[in-house]
């Protein structure tokens, strides 16, 4: 029975390789091969025959699509699978031909032989008719680098916390930390309607390992490799033999049962509180996968305890102070930021805040400002010393600016002005120019009679214009009048002249300086203007 066994079955040194048999049968995430391509798959709750998927149960799914520390994956629908392709993959893509077109691409690093979260990695966001955004330690648009916050059509990109937000006005939220991990969260009206790496997003776990061709299967590299795309240029070449090999194929009993225990670390305290919503034995399997890659250091076992804690915070239960509980997993941040395992996706800003969608993650972790704090340029502000925004320059609190004849006062992020009626001018120079009291200047030559202003409703006064013919030929235009009607009496108006007369009635000439319900001034050698 034993002999049976060690033919049958992998051997921890190696895989065994029988008379016959051109590869011996290996188990994925924590399976143990029982018998001929038959795997005890109990450790973690795997399914298939080689143990090569995870169902997260949780209870809250967050119907969020993840991938992590360059191997790991979790589809929209929960199902968790290890590859280890170091290709380009569409993780989601979308084609219907009455909506808009767009493909979401996942570049793995083709010479990463360490630690998956060392290894380099990349974003690639390709539109129907646009060219490629890119992203990895910056975006890059056309081929160049982008200053944040950036909009593209229905896209906008924005940074907060160390991370790269992706938000699609219609279809997505795209939150990327930089290195290696990214999470896609698709609108309503996407259910079902996504393809790729991701699944199809309709809420049935079972169906998410279907090829590009339309082929369901429950062999991870046969669903991976289909939707592959073609590398960047200048992608090196890789060893693909690998791929059907686990993670720990090579590592001793004594290093194995080691990466279990400290992977075990998820089933208590503070993260079995979080048990209920989000299951924790897909990322106990991720965690023994990536501590096989990386010789069981440190960083990467806190990076794999991180991605659990996200998920619980991602399904609205934030493990708050669980750091604490394991000092080698600490990040210090510089003053005076603290580190937040829940940071809104669309925090309170100081100014015009962008329009949270359908989307939305409901959270990200990172260094950020303390509760009742606003992150302004740098700063951690008290809501009410937002600066304010003067014409695309920023004022600090308490600044004042003058707005005709109004003063406006900056507190809180916001212009609190005086609210007085403010004089304005109309004006004609020139005879034919005109500027009017909004500030509109037009030219108009004419010979006729024109009201320049009147009181819009009350008749309290009219100011009218005499145009005449003038010039050499007398094609010119030149003014020949100014009259002010008073409450539409005609014994209240008073006529300007061009020759410099001031008439009253329109017909008695009287000098200056002159009184009645109308006083009129005439100062050195301007055009007489009447004023009440």
């Amino acid at each position: 029975m034993l002999e049976q066994f060690v033919e049958d079955c992998l051997l921890w040194e190696g895989p065994y390789t029988g008379a016959g048999e051109e590869d011996s049968f290996i188990c994925f995430n924590g399976g143990e091969c029982v018998y001929r391509e038959l795997c005890n798959c109990s450790r973690f709750n795997a399914s298939g025959p080689r143990c090569q998927t995870v169902y997260n149960t949780g209870a809250e799914r967050d119907h969020i699509c993840r991938t992590w520390g360059q191997y790991n994956f979790e589809t929209f629908d929960g199902l968790y699978y290890y590859f280890p392709g170091k290709s380009t993959y569409a993780l989601v893509r979308h084609t219907e031909l009455d909506e808009q077109s767009f493909s979401i691409q996942v570049n793995n690093d083709p010479e990463c032989h360490s630690s998956p979260y060392s290894c380099r990695r990349s974003i690639s966001l390709f539109f129907s008719g646009d060219e490629q955004i890119k992203m990895s330690s910056e975006v890059t648009y056309k081929g160049f680098g982008v200053q944040l916050p950036y909009i593209i059509g229905n896209l906008h990109i924005q940074k907060l916390a160390g991370y790269f937000l992706v938000r699609h006005q219609y279809a997505f939220t795209l939150a990327w930390d930089g290195m290696s991990a990214m999470y896609i969260k698709m609108t309503p009206e996407y259910l079902g309607k996504t393809h790729g790496l991701c699944g199809n997003n309709n809420a049935i776990l079972q169906d998410d390992l279907e090829t590009s061709y339309g082929k369901l299967t429950d062999d991870v590299t046969e669903f991976v490799e289909s939707w592959q795309e073609n590398p960047p240029q200048g992608t090196p070449s890789w060893d693909k033999s690998l791929l059907n090999e686990p993670p720990c194929l090579t590592q001793s009993h004594e290093s194995l049962q080691r990466a279990y225990t400290l992977c075990n670390i998820l089933l208590q305290p503070p993260f079995k509180r979080c048990h209920e919503y989000v299951s924790p034995l897909p990322f106990m399997a991720s965690c023994t996968n990536d501590l096989c890659m990386s010789a069981v250091d440190n960083a990467t076992w806190c990076r794999a305890l991180t991605e659990y804690a996200r998920a619980c915070a991602q399904a609205g239960k934030p493990l708050h102070g669980w750091r604490m509980r394991f000092q080698q997993c600490v990040i210090a941040c510089v003053e005076p930021l603290t580190y937040n395992e829940c940071i809104n996706c669309c925090p309170v800003s100081c100014h015009q805040q962008s329009q949270c969608i359908g989307s939305e993650l409901p959270c990200i972790d990172g260094c950020y400002c303390p509760d009742g704090l606003i992150y302004e340029n740098g700063l951690c502000v008290k809501p009410m010393d937002c600066p304010c925004d003067y014409h695309g320059s920023f004022l600090e609190m308490g600044s004042v600016v003058y707005e005709e004849c109004n003063n406006c006062t900056c507190i809180g992020g916001k212009w609190i002005c005086t609210n007085l009626t403010c004089p304005a001018e109309c004006s004609v120079s020139g005879d034919i120019h005109f500027k009017t009291f909004d500030g509109r200047k037009y030219t108009f030559q004419a010979t006729c009679q024109y009201i320049l202003a009147k009181s819009r409703t009350s008749g309290a006064f009219t100011i009218s214009l005499q145009n005449a013919p003038c010039g050499q030929n007398q094609d010119g235009s030149c003014i020949q009048s100014v009259s002010l009607i008073l409450k539409q009496d005609p014994k209240r108006q008073v006529t300007l002249t061009h020759s410099g007369d001031v008439l009253v009635y329109d017909q008695y000439k009287i000098n200056l300086p002159y009184a009645d319900a109308t006083r009129v001034n005439l100062s050195g050698r301007s055009t007489p203007t009447p004023y009440r």
